[in-house]
């Protein structure tokens, strides 16, 4: 029974390691991405800005911050929700809706649009990466309660 109580919490470790250390990689992907925007001028409207600095910024540094200070449940559903946000938000906004109310398409940016569409490829990407480690989050709480 002990050599399992170990596990469990070796188990812990690596989800709030993994949980972390995709959340920093999210945020990163995130600034280097906010870099292309400003690099190659292309703004954000006022709601898309909200988007993006409560479930693309702050919501998965709170998410992290919870999972790390062993609050997995709730920092799990916390990276879920936001990230799930974010994922979806990036995506419609960057390769799917196509008009001229969307500056944010990869279409609608000129000079620059190969790294504005890597960077916006690499952001969602790690959208799916933190909604993997909220669901880890998830599963190693509902695990720690049976």
């Amino acid at each position: 029974m002990e050599r399992i109580a170990r596990l469990r919490v070796a188990d812990r470790v690596t989800v709030q390691r993994f949980a972390v250390v995709m959340v920093g990689l999210h945020f990163l992907t995130g600034v280097s991405h906010g870099l292309t925007h400003e690099l190659f001028d292309v703004s954000l409207l006022w709601w898309q800005a909200l988007i993006v600095v409560l479930a693309v910024l702050l919501g998965p540094l709170v998410g992290a911050l919870l999972v790390w200070r062993d609050r997995l449940l709730l920092g799990g559903w916390v990276l879920f929700v936001t990230l799930t946000v974010a994922f979806v938000f990036e995506l419609l906004a960057h390769f799917v809706i196509s008009h001229p109310g969307n500056p944010d398409y990869i279409g609608a940016v000129g000079a620059g649009q190969t790294a504005f569409a890597g960077t916006a490829a690499a952001a969602v990407l790690t959208d799916l990466l933190g909604i993997v480690a909220g669901i880890c989050c998830l599963l190693a709480a509902r695990n720690e309660t049976q």
